[in-house]
């Protein structure tokens, strides 16, 4: 998804309660997913400013206001109209967002944690691996030492063995 997509459908929907707004809610969670929290809170600024824009140019005349099916009515752009427009704009893109920001966060911090730990159990199942090598060699050469000796009193190298 283009960042750049929702930008130009904000500028050019043409209408300040375009039922196209609350679909930014999914450009931006997408965004979030795909993406690190600067480009996210960067792309909701420029949603945000683009929509203001719209606003601005729909309230100078330059943008005709295009009807929208259930909306109120094709009255004037009033400033008190706009400023709450805005404040919703801000709050649909704003708010997903945010969370969806954090929610990155604490999943790139678990992941992080869990490379971690995955680290430190390959450490220890190597540092296992050499402690049961080295202690399977140091058990090893005694056990063959007394082996030897066996054989040699069992040959009779020596003499017959006695119960001594």
């Amino acid at each position: 998804m283009v960042p750049g997509r929702a930008v130009v459908t904000a500028c050019w929907s043409s209408s300040y309660d375009s039922p196209l707004l609350p679909s930014y809610v999914i450009v931006v969670a997408v965004l979030s997913l795909l993406s690190n929290l600067g480009v996210t809170i960067l792309s909701s600024g420029l949603i945000l400013v683009c929509y203001a824009a719209m606003l601005a140019l729909i309230a100078a005349g330059a943008l005709p206001l295009m009807p929208v099916l259930g909306g109120p009515s094709d009255g004037p752009l009033t400033t008190s109209h706009a400023l709450i427009s805005l404040a919703y704009c801000a709050i649909v893109v704003g708010v997903p967002a945010f969370f969806s920001a954090a929610t990155m966060r604490v999943l790139r911090r678990r992941d992080a944690d869990l490379k971690a730990r995955t680290a430190q159990l390959i450490q220890a199942a190597s540092q296992r691996s050499q402690i049961v090598a080295s202690m399977t060699h140091e058990l090893r050469t005694p056990i063959h030492g007394m082996q030897g000796l066996a054989d040699v009193i069992a040959a009779g190298v020596d003499g017959p063995a006695t119960e001594k």
